[in-house]
């Protein structure tokens, strides 16, 4: 996977150290040991602003499910 930015350099964390790393970054990961964080207002945003989240997915992401 490629994870691109605007940004010539980006923030990671490799094996809980963080580093600053040239854009665009090419990952390769065993499978399900790859974790991603994102800024959760960015994503909040982004997910409301996506017609294809419904109402119940954003409770359930917010952790505000009952």
């Amino acid at each position: 996977m490629t994870v691109d930015s605007t940004h010539k350099k980006v923030h990671v964390g490799i094996d809980g150290s963080l580093h600053k790393v040239k854009a665009p970054v090419d990952i390769h990961s065993d499978h399900a040991v790859l974790r991603v964080v994102l800024p959760t207002e960015l994503v909040a945003q982004e997910l409301q602003e996506s017609p294809e989240v419904g109402e119940e997915a954003l409770e359930y992401l917010s952790g505000s499910e009952s």
